[in-house]
Parts: C-alpha cells; sequence; structure tokens
C-alpha cells in the first residue's frame, strides 16, 4: 500500500498535465458494441445494478458494460493489482474515503460535467453532494448514494421507557442523559438493553466526537497528526467514558450480536445509512433518525462519505463510459436506488419517495438526513488517511478500551506513531523525488 502511495504522488505530477479539461472527440464508429469493463464489490446491491446495467444497454446497444465481479474485501487489493498491470478498469468505485489514494489513476471528469451539467439537472443534486465529488475545483466522480453520520434510535425502547425521542436540538447532555435511563438490567441483573451502542473497529464515531470537541485528527497541510490536541483528548475521553465512566455502551466483544440491530440498543452514534436496507429487513425494529447532538464546541464533525463511481484515466472507452456514468445519476436510476434503500443524491426524487408528507417508512424522518448535510464534513483527504487511521491510531483506541487507558495518554502515543509514520513516509518520498 506504501509503495502504491508512493507511485500515486509521483504520478499525479504526469496526471496535471496529461489529463485535458474538455472530454475527448468521440471515437469512430467500430463494428459492434464498445465494451465497458466495470470492477463492482458484490453486495446486497448486486441485483439492483444488473437491473441497471440491462435498462443502459437496451437504450444504448452500442455499448456493453462487462461487470468484474469481486469480493468487497477484496477489492482495493484486485484494484490496485490491476492498476499496477495496466489493466484498470474502464469504471471503478471511488467514494470519498478512497479518492486520494486513487487520485493518480483517475480521470477529471469536470469537462464532461461542464459540458452536460444542463443534460444532467446539476440543479437538481444537492449542492453539498457535488462539492464531496470535487477534488481542488475538479469532478472526479459521479455519487451514486451517500453516508451521513446519523443518531439512530430504537423508537420502541424510548416508548417502553417513556422517554421523548431526540431532537435536532439535542446536546451530548440529552444523549447522555437519556442513554442512563435507557441502559435498563434484566431479570438476572445484567445489562438488559444497552443506552447507546458504541461503534469499534474504526473512525466512525470518535472523530466525530474529536471533531465536535474542536479538534482534528491532522494540520491543514495533512503533514501532522494533532490527536494529542486538548480538544481532540476531550472527543476520545467522552467515547472512552461511554463504555468505563457512563457506562451507557457495553465494552468491545460484550454488546448484544448484531449491534444496533439486535434491539438491545436504545442508540447508535455515527450509524451509517449503508445499514438501512439490514434494519428494515429485522421485524419488529422500529427504528429512526436525527442529526447528530451538539459537542461541546460545534454539531459540525459528522462524516459524509460517497458511494460513486470514477473512470479510469488510462481507459480508452471515457466516452462511453461517461454515457454509463450519466445514466447512473439520471433520476430515474436514482429513484430506482432510492426503491432499494438508499439516500438520494437527487431533490426531486428525495422529495418524491422520501420525503412525503406522512411517511411511514422507517426512517421516518428521513429529512434528518438531509439536515444533516450542513454540519457534515469529509474525512481527512490524505492517500495515507487509511494506513494511518486503521492501522496505526485504531489499535491504540482498541486498546484504550480494552485495558482502560487513559485517554490522554492513547491520544499521544496515536500521535506520535501517526507523525512518525508521516514523516518516515515523507522522506521516502522526498527521497524517491531526488532519484528522479
Amino acid at each position: 500500500m506504501r509503495r502504491l502511495a508512493l507511485a500515486a504522488t509521483c504520478a499525479w505530477a504526469v496526471c496535471l498535465s496529461s489529463c485535458s479539461r474538455r472530454p475527448e472527440a468521440p471515437a469512430s464508429a467500430a463494428a459492434g458494441p464498445t465494451t465497458v469493463t466495470w470492477m463492482v464489490g458484490v453486495r446486497l446491491d448486486r441485483p439492483l445494478l444488473e437491473e441497471l446495467i440491462g435498462r443502459f444497454e437496451r437504450a444504448n446497444p452500442d455499448v456493453r458494460i462487462r461487470v468484474l465481479w469481486v469480493p468487497s474485501t477484496q477489492y482495493q487489493t484486485k484494484l490496485k493489482t490491476l492498476i499496477a498491470a495496466d489493466q484498470a478498469p474502464d469504471i471503478f468505485y471511488c467514494g470519498d474515503v478512497w479518492v486520494a489514494y486513487l487520485l493518480p489513476f483517475l480521470a477529471d471528469l469536470t469537462g464532461y460535467f461542464d459540458r452536460d451539467a444542463d443534460e444532467m439537472d446539476l440543479e437538481d443534486v444537492y449542492p453539498e453532494i457535488l462539492t464531496a465529488c470535487r477534488w481542488n475545483g475538479r469532478y472526479l466522480f459521479v455519487p451514486r448514494w451517500f453516508n451521513i453520520s446519523l443518531l439512530y434510535y430504537n423508537r420502541t425502547l424510548f416508548d417502553r421507557a417513556g422517554e421523548p425521542y431526540p431532537t435536532k436540538d439535542w446536546t451530548w447532555d440529552d444523549y447522555l442523559r437519556a442513554a442512563r435511563k435507557l441502559t435498563r438490567p434484566g431479570p438476572d441483573g445484567k445489562v438488559d438493553t444497552w443506552g447507546s451502542q458504541i461503534v469499534t473497529g474504526w473512525w466512525g464515531e470518535w472523530l466525530i466526537l474529536v471533531r465536535q470537541c474542536g479538534g482534528r485528527l491532522f494540520d491543514e497541510g495533512l503533514s501532522r497528526c494533532m490527536l494529542a490536541e486538548p480538544e481532540a483528548v476531550a472527543g476520545m475521553r467522552f467515547y472512552c467514558d461511554k463504555v468505563h465512566r457512563h457506562r451507557i455502551s457495553p465494552a468491545p466483544g460484550f454488546g448484544p450480536d448484531n449491534g444496533f440491530a439486535s434491539g438491545k440498543l436504545a442508540m447508535e452514534f455515527g450509524g451509517h445509512t449503508g445499514n438501512w436496507i439490514i434494519y428494515n429487513q429485522i421485524r419488529g425494529l422500529e427504528w429512526d433518525i436525527e442529526i447528530l447532538p451538539r459537542g461541546p464546541r460545534s454539531r459540525r464533525g459528522g462524516e459524509i462519505a460517497m458511494d460513486a463511481i470514477g473512470i479510469s484515466r488510462t481507459s480508452r472507452n471515457k466516452n462511453q463510459a461517461w454515457r454509463f456514468c450519466k445514466f447512473m445519476i439520471s433520476k430515474a436510476s436514482i429513484r430506482r436506488h432510492v426503491e432499494a434503500g438508499y439516500l438520494s443524491v437527487r431533490k426531486s426524487v428525495a422529495r418524491e419517495l422520501l420525503l412525503a408528507p406522512g411517511r411511514r417508512k422507517n426512517p421516518r424522518n428521513a429529512q434528518a438526513a438531509y439536515d444533516a448535510l450542513r454540519y457534515a464534513q469529509p474525512i481527512p483527504r490524505s492517500p495515507d488517511f487509511i494506513e494511518i487511521a486503521l492501522d496505526v491510531i485504531q489499535p491504540e483506541v482498541d486498546r484504550m478500551l480494552a485495558e482502560r487507558v487513559d485517554p490522554e495518554r492513547t491520544c499521544r502515543k496515536a500521535a506520535e506513531a501517526a507523525n512518525q509514520f508521516i514523516e518516515t513516509l515523507g522522506s521516502e518520498r522526498r527521497e524517491r523525488a531526488r532519484a528522479r
């Protein structure tokens, strides 16, 4: 991963000069349809994607979409292998979490967006979504649906405890008060229902809490980890205190199986919208959403991330690939995504299927997902973010919860390790640059 990141950095300079602002000219007609390859991770949405591909091919008989299905857990490894072998697919997944890493391998789509803005009706796409699809003002991918950090809650458990549902005016204090009342023992004296889930194993919750305390993970130049600063420590301390001080969340490995979907957790701070499909398949799980409670310094800090597709910089079929990308963001395609259980990136489809008065399907308060857009932030767009967050910082966070390590010490050790990683990688990049 580190070697590919180094290669990516060097390739970016070449990419800047080789990527045109305007789309390429249409290729001359060839015998038979043009084959466009799209690498897709196998997930619950496979039937949906197969249906949409069929629709596209019937409307565009001169283009054939050849799908490279790979297990989702192997997606990035397979993609990097194909890129390294100069066999990159024409289209591949490029959500926010991977954009900085894949930057040198993505075609600049700005010219296409500019040319086809009216046809695509970009005014109908939420502006925050379009902003998240750009890097330094340049469009790099097309969104299918998006994830936004929210507060999830179990209506049944709130009703049983006689607690009012969360509101958009909630603060951390309100969240903590409700979670304490909703943490209840069973007949054997052990906790039967917990006030809140704690999101473990990745940055999904602790990064939100750090940000809402006024902290940040990196400095503006993405050259130094700031996790040891007092504001960041305060956010991490609240995360840890949920388990060991307030006892509103189960320790890792001791909570109910299936997490929030078990019906044994009253709330989840920073849940993922990709779970909506699963939640709505569980009989008796009555749930809803609200925007995140306000932290000590801000309500901002929840993550916005795209499930999106980009076009390979080396693709020989960019025009045909772009036609498919346009189709995937069309109102008809986005409508099918919403019918399948995903959030709409389009205002008109959201109003039609998610925000109509009297909505009875969970989540009933779907408006909260769009209200949250004004407070959401992308993850730090560093090509090393995933490796630093998961391989360097996360082990210290896991140790903090498992061994009750002081959060200040955790943040200090994590920041030291992250900065050492950054300095080492930076030195390797400088040496590589000098060698070139």
